[in-house]
């Protein structure tokens, strides 16, 4: 862990050119050996995440955020990505993560494998970003690589590479090191062009995820070390609440766009139903929740195991908050009381508290306890101060090889680690397996289980999963359709009904449910009810599926009319669907218009190539209009045996 012999041997290990106060910048041989390691620890990510390519996509998340996504699967567009900057989508706005899995579709289409790689791209440039970053800061060349080593093979952050839908993640912290780096020059030269370029990447940040609204706060930390611009000011004789004051001034901007982030991200997500009430989850939970959550954090940091794609909150936690409390506070004290001769652990301390502020569960958004994709960039606060500290407690040369060669060893045990868990993330399977083996209790992980089993048509065993979510949590409306869905699906239509008006008597305005109570009503020959429910679903939620269901229910009653507007409404929300195409092929056949039949059955067959029941309808209207060219006559009573497929929800 030995830096060059030439660097200074202070505590902020901080490097400046003679009688300048700017920051040394490195010799040639330095940057050289720089550039070196950073191309290594950029081919070394690549390397541990390889596997992701024969990943498949999670069905938490990944379909509804690409695969059936309309705005997402049809493409890069100028009126997607209008779309993408003017609408919100699964609780949360961020149009350049929506923009990056658009342009993800239009190169690679829906592979999943491709998907997966562009995450671990962005995360190994994300390790490089950080190491120049450091580097630049202090001039610590090993030290900055150990850190980055860490952060790029740590397990704990398997979450945020391996699963397509935390794209956000990894791209929302690109744009997080190029504003430090912006930062970093603005330090230097202060310009206003290198402040606008930190301003830029930082709304870039925004825009791929609301959690990097924390970035003002990092750049005062940063100021105090390794910048040094509170000693710079010092040394000129203004007073620490003035120099304070200064250098938050200079940041209202980054402030002011930090606050309205953070009023647009709650709105969106309590538009979507995604904040917790107080009555669901009250403020002493959230706060002992959030206290021991960071205790949590540090011990999974160190002992990386039992890693779940869902924790369930804990019950009978406060023996716990306690003693958590007392080691945050007793450890922020010690370090304030160290900043001036440690600083670099005082910084990496409330880096760390400081950036989990927005998901450690204060405004609890979604469900979970905590989750491993929220240490991405707090961890890297803890990781400069444990590598940092360990250099100035081991400064002797035998020492240093010795923790050196540990790091090493180490580093190996982390990339075989991230290796092993990254098997329980190549398919959903796989993944909700592990968390219900190494979690008690998880509803959540029982439900997107059945969810997976249910989309490979192991009803039964779906249904098992399903109860057992239910039986865990009776009052989750979301579990409840799940279980109806399965229910339906094996003709169980009175225990799938109680269980949807259950869920529509949790949650009145629930679409989803309300679409599968219509789908009930319609199997048990109901039309009219069935109207009646799916037109409640739409006018809560506009969706494809349910306008399709529509299509089918006014079809079935002869309304061809009706049908065609519904099956049209579902093409625009999702014109990549073969089977709208092919059942409003269908109901133009039935209504006597060939020429639209035979152009949607045509691109049924261009989205879905060899399909037999298109093949087979389109050789049927074919047929019977050279038979009408033949008899000289029009055909007034299509053949029943044309096949419109039926898609319930």
């Amino acid at each position: 862990m030995s830096d060059s012999p030439n660097e200074l041997s202070t505590p902020s290990s901080l490097r400046r050119q003679k009688g300048t106060g700017k920051l040394y910048r490195g010799d040639i041989k330095g940057d050289r050996t720089a550039t070196i390691v950073a191309l290594s620890l950029f081919l070394l990510a690549l390397f541990v995440y390889w596997p992701v390519l024969h990943h498949d996509f999670i069905i938490w998340d990944d379909y509804d955020y690409i695969v059936n996504n309309p705005f997402v699967s049809s493409g890069l567009s100028v009126k997607n990505a209008v779309l993408a900057f003017t609408s919100s989508h699964s609780s949360n706005w961020h149009p350049l993560t929506w923009i990056s899995h658009m342009l993800d579709v239009e190169l690679y289409g829906v592979n999943p494998g491709l998907h997966h790689w562009n995450n671990v791209l962005l995360h190994s440039a994300n390790t490089a970003l950080l190491f120049f970053l450091l580097y630049n800061m202090t001039g610590a060349i090993w030290r900055s690589a150990f850190v980055c080593a860490f952060f790029s093979l740590h397990p704990l952050h398997v979450e945020s590479v391996a699963w397509v839908s935390e794209r956000k993640d990894v791209l929302s912290t690109f744009f997080w090191m190029l504003s430090l780096f912006a930062y970093l020059g603005y330090a230097r030269r202060r310009n206003l062009k290198t402040y606008a370029l930190t301003f830029f990447f930082f709304a870039c940040g925004l825009m791929s995820k609301s959690m990097v609204v924390t970035l003002p706060f990092v750049l005062l930390l940063l100021d105090y070390w390794p910048l040094e611009r509170f000693r710079d000011l010092r040394e000129k004789g203004k007073g620490l609440p003035r120099i304070f004051f200064y250098l938050c001034m200079e940041k209202i901007p980054f402030f002011v766009l930090s606050g309205c982030s953070s009023i647009l991200t709650f709105l969106v997500q309590k538009e979507w139903g995604a904040v917790a009430s107080s009555s669901a989850l009250p403020l002493d939970a959230r706060l002992s929740n959030a206290v021991i959550s960071y205790v949590r954090y540090i011990v999974k940091m160190f002992w990386p195991v039992d890693l779940s794609a869902f924790y369930p909150f804990p019950q009978d936690q406060w023996s716990f908050h306690l003693a958590a409390s007392a080691f945050l506070l007793l450890t922020a004290l010690s370090l304030l009381v160290l900043a001036s001769r440690r600083p670099y652990l005082f910084v990496g301390w409330f880096w760390y508290l400081g950036t989990l502020v927005p998901v450690i569960g204060l405004v609890q958004v979604g469900s979970q306890a905590m989750a491993d994709r929220y240490t991405y960039i707090p961890h890297v606060g803890l990781l400069i101060a444990l590598v940092w500290g360990i250099y100035d407690l081991c400064r002797r040369p035998r020492i240093i090889v010795w923790i050196s060669t540990l790091s090493g060893l180490l580093i190996l045990l982390l990339g075989l680690s991230t290796r092993s868990q990254l098997g329980y993330w190549k398919d959903s399977v796989s993944l909700f397996s592990h968390a219900i083996h190494v979690t008690q209790n998880n509803p959540r992980a029982h439900f997107h289980l059945g969810e997976a089993l249910f989309s490979q048509g192991k009803i039964d065993e779906a249904v098992w999963y399903y109860t057992e979510a239910v039986r865990i949590s009776p009052e989750e409306p979301l579990f409840l359709n799940g279980l109806a869905s399965a229910q339906l699906a094996r003709g169980q239509y009175e225990d799938a009904l109680l269980h949807l008006h259950e869920a529509i008597r949790i949650r009145p305005g629930y679409a989803e449910a309300m679409a599968n109570i219509g789908s009930a009503l319609r199997q048990r020959g109901d039309t009219e009810g069935a109207i009646l429910y799916l037109r409640k679903a739409l006018d809560i939620k506009p969706s494809p599926e349910v306008n399709h269901l529509l299509g089918l229910v006014f079809s079935g009653q002869g309304k061809l009319d009706k049908a065609i507007s519904n099956y049209r409404q579902a093409l625009e929300m999702k014109p990549g669907d073969h089977r709208i195409h092919n059942d409003l092929a269908v109901a133009f056949y039935l209504a006597g218009e060939f020429e639209g039949a035979i152009l949607h059955l045509s691109e049924a067959l261009r989205l879905h190539p060899g399909d037999t029941g298109v093949l087979r309808n389109l050789q049927i209207i074919r047929n019977e209009i050279e038979k009408s060219k033949r008899s000289d006559r029009s055909v007034n009573s299509p053949p029943s045996h044309l096949s419109g497929r039926p898609q319930d929800k």
